[in-house]
């Protein structure tokens, strides 16, 4: 993850819409830094596309797909707005396999419960490469710095990402080395770096433990192993536990 792209800046504030509005191009970085700590997790060229679209100007097509993907942490208007009394919270839903004939309906039944977790392992493994991406913006090539990211994570991220590359019909998974590790990575990264980037916002003990039975029950669902009730229970609340530590920090 790198600072705001000069050039898109440039667009944005040489922009007529945007410079008849603005006195110089200092009150236009500090109001695309506004809409950046308004959406904890998103990249500062994501923060200026916000701020360029709420003015009318276009940039979309200037994102990376990591900026694209960091969109996704955009608050909605109802969560801006909303009191704690008053905000209703998003309920995961999946879509269950229809039974078949052709199936085993043991296995669709399975099949079901696992999928009822999956949506809890994207969340939090994304929610936490997010808010590793947010700390470490700052800084440039972070991710190559040793004493931040230990040889053997950036190895297996470049071990993954160069098996990928002979399936040239498959999208990449993101511009960053940080898409290609797993669970078990990114909990390395936060402990390595606990003091003083991460200490505001978790006890490192609760959440090693969060995530040791996270990952466990990460991996069933990847190898397709039957999960039970309490596994799907057990990594909704960690999941939980976790992304509100992030939210209240």
């Amino acid at each position: 993850m790198t600072r705001m792209d000069p050039s898109l800046f440039q667009r944005i504030a040489k922009h007529p819409k945007i410079s008849s509005k603005f006195a110089n191009e200092q009150v236009v970085r500090v109001s695309i830094s506004s809409e950046r700590q308004a959406n904890p997790g998103i990249t500062p060229n994501a923060a200026a596309y916000l701020f360029a679209k709420k003015h009318g100007v276009s940039v979309f097509r200037q994102l990376s797909d990591d900026d694209k993907l960091s969109l996704n942490n955009v608050k909605t208007s109802t969560e801006n707005n909303s009191s704690p009394k008053t905000k209703k919270t998003s309920r995961i839903k999946s879509k269950n396999i229809p039974v078949d004939v052709i199936y085993d309906s043991k296995l669709v039944k399975e099949a079901n419960a696992n999928a009822d977790i999956y949506p809890y392992v994207y969340i939090l493994e994304n929610t936490l490469r997010n808010l590793i991406l947010d700390k470490f913006s700052i800084l440039d090539n972070w991710w190559i710095n040793k004493k931040i990211v230990k040889q053997d994570i950036q190895d297996y991220a470049k071990r993954i990402a160069d098996a990928e590359k002979k399936y040239k019909w498959v999208g990449k998974r993101g511009q960053h080395p940080i898409y290609y590790i797993g669970l078990e990575h990114l909990y390395k990264i936060i402990e390595i770096n606990y003091n003083p980037h991460f200490k505001n916002i978790f006890d490192i003990n609760n959440l090693k433990t969060w995530i040791n039975e996270c990952v466990s029950i990460r991996n069933l669902v990847a190898h397709n192993v039957r999960t039970q009730k309490s596994e799907f229970e057990n990594i909704k609340i960690r999941t939980k536990y976790i992304c509100t530590s992030i939210k209240n920090s």
